[in-house]
């Protein structure tokens, strides 16, 4: 494991204990939304690091496949609680479309992760982020909306998305990809994940400061 992916993990496992504790300081759904998909990231790559180290499996695709499917239905309820009436109704559509895709242009059950579903999140992250941050720019509140977790989210979820679609178009571009270009995009993949966390422990901040108490959860 290289120098990036043990900073990798150590962010995300300090952002899990850190949401354990706010969650025992300040209880709002924010913030359990927030424990919830740290617990599972956390998981996820602890079951990754297993598998590729002592299970000696050679990919873990499967295990990213079944991610990448909680991730779209996660950030669904995620944002859809902060929508009212025609707003959640249009972002279900789109949460709606992206399953659609999901389940008719991919193949998620292949034990090699398919990077076709890692696109349609990505799209359905950009989507989410720019449909939520017009959203409050047209219905605004008694707060700025840098004040609000969702917004840095929202960032992160625009930064990670862009980044992971400029790194796939190489793999369907080309058949063989120079094993030191996989490197380097692997590398700089790393440090995109960490500034997405970095952005996500702002959020948890926010989410402590000013804590979404009214914000129902999507049912």
């Amino acid at each position: 494991m290289g120098t990036l992916a043990v900073i990798y993990q150590i962010v995300i496992t300090l952002l899990f204990l850190y949401s354990i504790f706010l969650g025992g300081i300040h209880k709002n759904i924010v913030q359990k939304y927030f424990f919830v998909y740290l617990l599972i990231t956390n998981a996820i790559e602890l079951l990754s690091f297993i598998g590729r180290s002592y299970l000696d499996l050679s990919t873990n695709g499967i295990i990213y496949n079944c991610y990448s499917l909680f991730c779209l239905c996660f950030f669904y309820f995620f944002y859809s609680g902060s929508f009212v009436k025609k707003s959640r109704f249009i972002f279900l559509g789109l949460f709606c479309l992206a399953l659609a895709c999901t389940a008719i242009f991919t193949n998620f059950l292949k034990f090699e992760y398919d990077y076709r579903i890692g696109i349609v999140l990505a799209l359905f992250y950009i989507c989410s982020a720019l449909f939520w941050m017009g959203y409050r720019i047209i219905n605004v509140d008694n707060r700025k909306i840098t004040a609000h977790p969702r917004f840095w989210i929202s960032v992160g979820l625009i930064l990670w998305s862009s980044f992971f679609i400029l790194r796939s178009i190489p793999m369907y571009l080309f058949e063989k990809i120079d094993e030191e270009f996989q490197k380097m995009l692997r590398n700089v993949f790393y440090i995109v994940n960490i500034v997405f966390y970095i952005l996500f422990f702002i959020a948890l901040l926010k989410s402590k400061n000013t804590p979404d108490k009214n914000e129902k959860p999507a049912l």
